[in-house]
């Protein structure tokens, strides 16, 4: 049951409840279709919408440790994200589904980090690293940053999506 109910919710998800129905009610049976809607109600009573935002990692000269770049660059580059940033989620929210009414609605945030390698960057210096992909999703919300509360960081080892970071509002 747990793992219908799990591949339920991740084609949900995806696709919208509706046209997962209509593909595998003939599958499941109407017992588990109605067991796997109260199962996801639940999930999505708690959860409230979210605004996912992919976006490519930013470079090496955003990064906090070893960071002998000159100012310049630094800056830079941290225009560059904060800009692509902005204009992504302008993307995002303009064809979102599912939104908030109003976008100071989000209370929290989550990055969600793609990588594939054996080393792993620490949580804060992922966060350092970001600042400026929160703030230019803000820009594009009109949000005042300072209402937002980090929920951490999220580790992804996936081929495919290397390179990627991901940020969630919640």
């Amino acid at each position: 049951m747990h793992s219908i109910v799990l591949v339920s919710l991740a084609a949900w998800l995806r696709k919208g409840w509706d046209a997962y129905i209509m593909e595998h009610t003939d599958v499941l049976g109407a017992n588990s279709i109605c067991a796997t809607y109260q199962h996801i109600s639940r999930i999505l009573a708690i959860m409230p919408h979210t605004l996912r935002v992919v976006l490519p990692k930013p470079g090496p000269a955003a990064n906090p440790n070893g960071n002998r770049a000159h100012y310049f660059k630094i800056s830079k580059e941290r225009k560059k994200t904060r800009k692509q940033a902005k204009a992504l989620t302008v993307h995002v929210w303009r064809n979102a589904v599912e939104r908030p009414q109003y976008p100071d609605q989000f209370t929290s945030y989550r990055y969600v980090w793609n990588y594939y390698g054996t080393q792993l960057p620490d949580d804060d210096n992922i966060i350092a690293r970001c600042k400026s992909i929160k703030d230019g999703v803000c820009d594009a919300l009109g949000i005042n940053d300072r209402n937002l509360r980090n929920h951490g960081v999220t580790f992804i080892r996936d081929k495919q999506t290397q390179g990627t970071v991901t940020i969630i509002l919640k």
